[in-house]
């Protein structure tokens, strides 16, 4: 931090820093090289058609299993099966060299206080995200995958490239066939890598912003704190999984980011998901006079996060019994997606702005304590814009979530 005036107003500051993510364990979705052996047994059950379909429609949906196996724990089943012992110490596959991933942040920032009670400041944030993790997938007996591309039209009528796996002679019979494919998808493995082993420079994010701050310190009652955000962030993540949250590991929840290639197409550059290019938000107080009563509130803009289309890929599954046109070799064990559109073109979720307010006063009761009242009120006008949102092509725009509704409260607090 430097002092730029002799009256001491005017200061600047800049930090620069790279914070390393530890590669750890929980991270990968595995239990590392301590995980205990256990046993593991099928147990098979016979129950009455009656008691499975239980509206009587002589079908037997999904949810219906799920209430029967609610059941089972106070059953005893007919039959038994030992599967073996599993020791679960090295499922950690990690390819050597890997490293763990870091984030490169600069701030500068210029202060000047304007005013007794009265500061502004301008600051530019940048931070640069490298070596990020995916859930690679390797083939029998751990050999490297090969793949090409095709050509493939997107539901938007977006012409592309789609990957797909290239079939060799996995199960070793001398002909590339239906069994190969067998092969590949029953015996396909994962390891973690960085992203850039396998797409190259593009494997990295980067976030960029402008802020300004207006910051009033508390005199002649009232208080606020104000700011202004522009932001632009860049490349690759993890948008064909979900929009509605930020997942950045290869295997939390589950979503093996990186187990194909599909999942970088069209996917390294962009805008990032649930960043809005620009926010404002605004809180502060004010005790009103004569009735000696407390005014906050918190107002908060932003001008929506990009969305973008996604594109489910046919790819063959083992109950096709054989090779359907139009089916992709897939890398085996799961859909497929790629992003459906120009990842530099994504379409924006509506703006929104939500006002709160909270109404407070103490009154004294003397020796015997005092009483406080307040009343809050979240989202006064109820704004109630999408808040998440399908990006499918079956569901596309559909909303699943939108902003909490207003919500009041009231606070009675007697303290003594």
């Amino acid at each position: 931090a430097w002092t730029l005036t002799r009256d001491g107003r005017t200061v600047l500051r800049a930090h620069l820093g790279r914070y390393y993510a530890p590669l750890g364990v929980e991270s990968l979705g595995a239990t590392g090289p301590d995980g205990p052996e256990f046993q593991v047994f099928r147990h098979y059950y016979a129950m009455p058609v009656e008691e499975v379909d239980v509206n009587g429609d002589d079908w037997i949906a999904i949810e219906e299993y799920a209430d029967v196996a609610r059941t089972l724990s106070d059953r005893t089943p007919y039959d038994s099966q030992y599967r073996g012992s599993v020791e679960d110490s090295w499922t950690l596959p990690v390819a050597p060299g890997t490293r763990s991933p870091y984030t490169d942040h600069f701030t500068l920032s210029l202060q000047r206080q304007i005013g007794r009670d009265l500061s502004i400041e301008a600051s530019y944030i940048y931070k640069n995200t490298d070596d990020l993790l995916v859930w690679w997938p390797m083939g029998p007996g751990g050999r490297e995958l090969q793949w090409e591309r095709v050509p493939f039209t997107t539901w938007t009528g977006m012409e592309t490239e789609a990957y797909q796996v290239v079939l060799e002679d996995f199960d070793g019979d001398g002909v590339v066939d239906w069994g190969d494919f067998l092969c590949l998808d029953g015996e396909t493995g994962h390891e973690v890598r960085n992203l850039e082993a396998v797409v190259g420079d593009q494997a990295e994010r980067t976030y960029q912003s402008l802020q300004l701050v207006l910051d009033k310190r508390y005199s002649n009652r009232w208080q606020m704190l104000a700011s202004v955000n522009w932001v632009r962030g860049d490349g690759v993540a993890p948008r064909i999984h979900g929009q509605d949250l930020y997942i950045d590991g290869p295997i939390q929840f589950w979503s093996n980011f990186g187990d194909t290639m599909n999942d970088f197409t069209n996917n390294l550059e962009g805008p990032l998901p649930l960043n809005p290019e620009f926010l404002v938000k605004v809180s502060g107080s004010y005790n009103i006079p004569v009735i000696e009563t407390d005014l906050g509130f918190r107002i908060r803009y932003d001008s929506g996060r990009p969305i973008w289309p996604v594109q489910w890929l046919p790819t063959c599954a083992t109950w096709h019994g054989g090779f359907w046109d139009g089916y992709l070799v897939g890398s085996g064990g799961g859909s497929e997606y790629v992003v459906a559109s120009d990842p530099n073109d994504p379409q924006w979720l509506p703006s929104t702005t939500i006002l709160d307010l909270r109404l407070g006063k103490t009154f004294s009761l003397g020796r015997y304590g005092d009483l406080r009242l307040a009343i809050d009120v979240q989202n006064v006008t109820n704004e109630g814009e999408a808040s998440g949102v399908g990006f499918y092509e079956w569901d596309y725009g559909r909303v699943y979530s939108v902003i909490p509704p207003r919500i009041t409260g009231l606070e009675v607090r007697y303290s003594f």
